[in-house]
């Protein structure tokens, strides 16, 4: 089969994670990195939103070609843990807690007999440990918006949640402005993820990120927090 590089067949599969990339409007930075990226390319590129754990079902299977803002860290025991682009962001997962509920987070064993509220199929390697072991519990919430109603309800001690979109719930919902940030808890270099039967566009993603410069993408991606 010849390689396939138009705008009907390079289908980037998008989940709800505002302001990256937003369900209901199916708009965000990343739509508009992607532009960014066609306008420097000769790629064109079609959106298809499903939840999160599915989108990786989708991947394995090819019906998902391009997964845009993954590391590779987070995908290494994935059915099919794709080639990535080279690194055009640095994405910052925070602690977030209650008003007067705040403990230092600075190594795993910080969490210990603490119930640590995360999205489900997002991965924390460096505190998997202790979740095995049964030293913290993790509770896997459908989206960050369970994971922030829980929190304030009380039923955790804790969320792990990416600065960015924990940022954009809170302006976007009064009740959260008094959550606290603490530490951070994970930092990834962040890339465009491809399934491998795609892999010749890679050197072309990277032409792209290479002409816009990490300032301009900084830019592109920081400029907007609408809900």
């Amino acid at each position: 089969m010849s390689p396939i590089t138009s705008a009907q067949d390079l289908m980037i599969g998008g989940y709800d994670y505002p302001p990256f990339m937003n369900a209901q409007t199916q708009t965000g930075t990343y739509h508009h990195l992607m532009d960014a990226i066609a306008q420097q390319t000769n790629l064109t590129f079609k959106w298809q939103y499903y939840p999160y754990a599915r989108l990786d079902k989708l991947f394995s299977q090819n019906i998902v070609h391009i997964e845009v803002g993954s590391a590779k860290e987070w995908t290494l025991n994935a059915p099919v843990p794709g080639v990535y682009s080279d690194t055009f962001y640095k994405l910052e997962d925070v602690a977030i807690f209650r008003p007067r509920e705040a403990f230092s987070i600075k190594a795993p064993q910080d969490i210990k007999s603490k119930t640590v509220g995360v999205v489900r199929g997002y991965g924390f390697s460096l505190y998997d440990p202790i979740f095995a072991s049964k030293q913290a519990t993790r509770f896997d919430a459908k989206d960050e918006n369970q994971l922030l109603h829980m929190l304030y309800n009380g039923r955790m001690d804790v969320i792990f949640i990416n600065k960015n979109v924990f940022l954009n719930k809170q302006q976007a919902n009064p009740e959260y402005q008094n959550l606290i940030m603490g530490d951070t808890v994970g930092d990834y270099d962040i890339r465009i993820r491809v399934n491998p039967s795609f892999a010749h566009i890679i050197p072309k993603l990277n032409q792209g990120i290479s002409k816009l410069s990490k300032p301009k993408i900084k830019q592109i991606i920081e400029q907007t927090f609408e809900p």
